[in-house]
Formats: structure tokens, C-alpha cells, sequence
């Protein structure tokens, strides 16, 4: 499971990586494309897909 402070260190991440192909301001962006990390227990793999799969721009922790 991922952290709250990880979770938030991971939007910063993913925020200034500035992935955003829409234009949108942060509130839409904040309120955007979700990227469930459920099932990503490693971090470095979501952090990977923050990179890899712009179009998923949020990164939020689905409850279990």
C-alpha cells in the first residue's frame, strides 16, 4: 500500500513533470485523467507509468 505522503510526494512528481497534454488548469488537471495505483505496490513502477502514460495524469489510491 502506498502512503498518504507518498501518494502526495507522487503528485508533486508526477505535477512537475509537468505531463499535462490537455492544457487544463490545475484544478482540472487535479480533477482530470485518473491512475488507480491500487494494484502498483512499487512506487518507482508507478512513477514509471506517471512517465510513461501521460494521458494518466492523476494519481490516486483506490480503497481497498
Amino acid at each position: 500500500r502506498v502512503s498518504s505522503t507518498e501518494l502526495k510526494s507522487l503528485r508533486e512528481t508526477c505535477a512537475v513533470r509537468k505531463h499535462n497534454p490537455f492544457g487544463l488548469s490545475i484544478e482540472e488537471y487535479e480533477r482530470g485523467v485518473y491512475l488507480v495505483i491500487g494494484a502498483y505496490k512499487d512506487l518507482k513502477k508507478i512513477l514509471e507509468k506517471c512517465s510513461t502514460h501521460p494521458l494518466k495524469i492523476k494519481v490516486i489510491l483506490e480503497e481497498e
